[in-house]
């Protein structure tokens, strides 16, 4: 079984919710006096974090993003995650995505393939993908493609 875990990608600060960004933010918008961060959980309009007295919190899920853990590791033991940047050995470079309850992979058009190519991610995990970045902090690997 696969463990389940959550990271988040604050869009209007465009860095990660950490602790100490939970505990800023946490203090500004819900009037918290800490905040500590064991976990997130995802909800219909809210992300809810888990402080360290075991209470649920919850922030605006409109400023948020979040990913989950595919469970899954590269060639180098990095976690991989949804909406990371991978390259594979033959030099492709392609974005891990959750559609339709699975993880895939999704490589855009290129001098390589004339059409964008998908597959599960176990098949491309199998094959030594490596983890090279995410959506939010390395966008530019997969537009100078």
């Amino acid at each position: 079984m696969r463990e389940i875990k959550f990271r988040a990608w604050d869009k209007q600060e465009g860095c990660w919710l950490d602790k100490n960004h939970a505990f800023d933010y946490a203090a500004k918008e819900t009037k918290l006096i800490y905040c500590d961060i064991e976990g997130v959980a995802v909800g219909n309009d809210t992300v809810y974090l888990l402080d360290e007295c075991g209470n649920w919190e919850y922030l605006s899920r409109d400023r948020f993003e979040l990913m989950q853990f595919t469970g899954l590791h590269d060639k180098n033991g990095k976690e991989v995650w949804e909406k990371d940047i991978f390259v594979t050995e033959n030099n492709c470079i392609g974005v891990i995505k959750y559609e339709d309850g699975c993880f895939i992979t999704e490589i855009p058009p290129s001098e390589r393939f004339d059409h964008e190519r998908v597959d599960p991610l176990y098949y491309a995990v199998n094959m030594g993908i490596e983890i090279i970045g995410n959506i939010y902090e390395n966008l530019n690997y997969v537009r100078n493609r």
